[in-house]
């Protein structure tokens, strides 16, 4: 076999196998801190977190778009930041709501958004920051808000004595009965993209896996930083824009074999 094929043959079988190591890839979730601003992420099947960046301007309530931005905002501002660096972008300076949870519906038409101060029930459009009242929760002191792929939306009601997991109406603001008695409080939640729902702990700085049927918390990572309040995944099949390792090495596979080509012919 000329090398020339034996190049051709390990591209090809990095192709095949690079679908297989993107659905065996485990789940990484972005979370934000709010003490210092530092965007990270937590590789859900290790627990480990890397610092990707900080900034002064955007802390509360992270969301993904279908397109991959994420939001951020902070009490009177929204914006986005880059994953990549963790920069912020403000769009709004000036929203006059303290949005400390976000989350997007299932096409993502819609972003929705509680008021950390009023606990009213807001839609926030993404182009302008500007929000729209929707309704009245009744929640105290809303931390926490997270949209399953069926639209079911699902909040954990911290600073209350019932301190359980509760689902929300996004049409009346309603609230549904404790579902589940959770471990501790929730400071943010989110859905993976096969949703499983997680959690931040309040008084412990851990990442939890939870179980809404029992309630029950698995611990999953215990965090470095101590006020976590945004957490979001991508959207399924939504990627980084830094390259892949398969990329990569595809395409220095690429110009090997252009290489090995332009030898031959000069020979």
């Amino acid at each position: 076999m000329t090398l020339f094929k034996r190049i051709l043959s390990s591209a090809l079988l990095v192709c095949s196998l690079s679908p297989l190591q993107s659905a065996l890839a485990a789940p990484v979730v972005y979370a934000l801190d709010y003490s210092t601003s530092t965007l990270l992420t937590v590789d859900i099947a290790t627990g480990t977190s890397t610092v990707i960046g900080s900034n002064n301007l955007l802390r509360n309530g992270l969301a993904f778009g279908g397109d991959g931005t994420l939001y951020a905002n902070n009490s009177g501002s929204f914006g986005t930041l880059d994953t990549n660096t963790g920069s912020a972008t403000v769009i709004n300076g000036a929203t006059g709501r303290s949005l400390q949870a976000m989350d997007f519906n299932a096409d993502f038409s819609k972003l929705y958004g509680l008021d950390f101060n009023n606990g009213g029930l807001y839609q926030i459009n993404s182009s302008t920051g500007v929000s729209s009242f929707v309704a009245n929760t009744g929640l105290t002191l809303p931390s926490s808000l997270a949209i399953r792929s069926d639209n079911r939306a699902f909040v954990a009601d911290t600073f209350t004595s019932s301190l359980g997991l509760r689902e929300i109406n996004l049409v009346t603001g309603a609230l549904g009965p404790t579902i589940a008695a959770l471990t501790e409080g929730m400071t943010s939640m989110a859905f993976d993209g096969n949703d499983v729902l997680y959690g931040v702990g309040i008084g412990t700085d851990r990442l939890y896996r939870i179980d809404i049927a029992s309630g029950v918390s698995t611990v999953v990572a215990q965090l470095a930083f101590g006020d976590v309040r945004g957490l979001a995944f991508r959207a399924p099949g939504v990627t980084n824009s830094v390259p892949e390792p398969t990329t990569l090495l595809l395409a220095g596979l690429g110009l090997l074999a252009a290489g090995c080509t332009a030898r031959r012919r000069r020979g």
